[in-house]
């Protein structure tokens, strides 16, 4: 197939998913995700199946050593804003480039008209964009030519939904085909890329060239959401897997993403829930953040078995402060004769304890056989809910 075919098939929205040559088999069997704009906890981010990072907070390094953990890596790219403000070829509102809109007089999108400036949103010191604009475009492949150089999977594409702030003859005339224009760009630019989209606005005519989506605010921007200003009521989370195919054959993944204040247990379970009863992968930012604080997973780490005359000695390491971030219940401690990996092996595998305490970091498991073991650490919140990252350790037969 041509180059030109292929560009054409793919604006037409013909290009089916064997034809851009991206299996989702992969991506499909992610069961959980961070999206984290801080720096470090790099170990932290390796227990998960996909994370969502600033690509300025890490280094090459830090992407190959989580990769190396069998973690997706997809970078942030903001198709719709714009920071810092670009001089570009200066013939844009106020000589600035060219891609910037000028619609709103002053901050945010409360007054019409013009002055002269680049639009700047009310809540981020960022500018709203034309995606249409060829050379806003070209930045944007840029960006995702950097990405993947570095060795990151994909791209976060976010700020989608802005184009409903604009009046109804550019949104639907210039921005609007711009955004579905760019995505398609990318895809066929980076057939081999994850691309997840911040929401479900185009899904109807993006879905085969996509491989997650994501509802921010899902359930609750701190507060539960009461069901007339939820961001995604019943009707919008079964129209979004009507068009995945959920739960039959489902071709993308939905990544659900709430904002909850720190130590609401109640909350972060209630969204937890909901998002898993679509059939969607939730995750948790406390205080309204965007910095996901990882409070979905497991505080511990370096999990080590000793065996010892009267049993096996096993220790771990779990830090104070991601204890309580956690909001830890328990641990669940469990061995097996086999290495526990899938989640047959765990159901299979003895229950060695199912109430270790949070407060501590050793446990002496008494009745311990003689023979090669293995043993899984797997904590839980307050809510009853496992956290993200079962660790796992053995001991030689004696």
């Amino acid at each position: 197939m041509s180059i030109l075919l292929s560009l054409c098939l793919i604006l037409s929205g013909c290009l089916s998913r064997s034809e851009i040559k991206r299996s989702q088999e992969e991506f499909l069997r992610i069961k959980n995700y961070a999206c984290y704009y801080g720096e470090g906890r790099v170990e932290d981010l390796a227990k998960y199946d996909l994370v969502i990072i600033g690509g300025d907070h890490y280094s090459n390094q830090d992407v190959a050593f989580l990769k190396k953990n069998k973690t997706i890596v997809l970078g942030y790219i903001s198709l719709g804003q714009d920071y810092p403000l670009k001089l570009g070829n200066g013939t844009g509102p106020g000589g600035y480039a060219s891609w910037y809109l000028d619609y709103f007089i002053g901050e945010g999108t409360e007054n019409p008209g013009k002055d002269g400036q680049p639009d700047k949103c009310g809540d981020w010191i960022s500018y709203f964009v034309n995606p249409g604009d060829l050379k806003w475009q070209e930045l944007t492949l840029s960006r995702m030519d950097e990405l993947i150089l570095r060795g990151f999977d994909g791209a976060f594409l976010d700020v989608v939904g802005y184009l409903h702030e604009y009046p109804d003859d550019l949104k639907e005339g210039v921005l609007r085909p711009g955004l579905l224009g760019l995505i398609k760009r990318l895809r066929l630019g980076y057939p081999k890329a994850y691309l997840v989209v911040n929401g479900s606005i185009f899904l109807e005519e993006i879905h085969n060239l996509i491989n997650g989506v994501m509802c921010e605010s899902f359930s609750s921007s701190e507060v539960k959401h009461d069901e007339e200003v939820l961001a995604v009521t019943v009707e919008g989370a079964n129209r979004i897997n009507k068009i995945r195919n959920y739960p039959e054959n489902p071709n993308l993944i939905v990544l659900a993403l709430d904002y909850v204040g720190r130590g609401d247990i109640d909350l972060v379970t209630f969204d937890y829930k909901r998002a898993l009863s679509f059939g969607f992968i939730p995750n948790i930012s406390y205080d309204d953040s965007y910095l996901t604080d990882l409070c979905l997973v497991n505080p511990a780490n370096r999990f080590l078995a000793k065996r010892e005359k009267d049993g096996v000695l096993l220790t771990w390491e779990a830090p104070a402060e991601f204890i309580e971030e956690s909001l830890l219940s328990h641990y669940i401690i469990k061995r097996g004769s086999k290495p526990i990996l899938s989640e047959t092996d765990f159901k299979e595998a003895f229950l060695v304890n199912d109430k270790v305490s949070a407060n501590i970091t050793t446990f002496k498991d008494s009745g311990a056989p003689k023979t090669v073991l293995y043993y899984t650490l797997v904590a839980v919140n307050r809510g009853g809910i496992e956290l993200v990252g079962r660790l796992t350790t053995c001991v030689k037969e004696e």
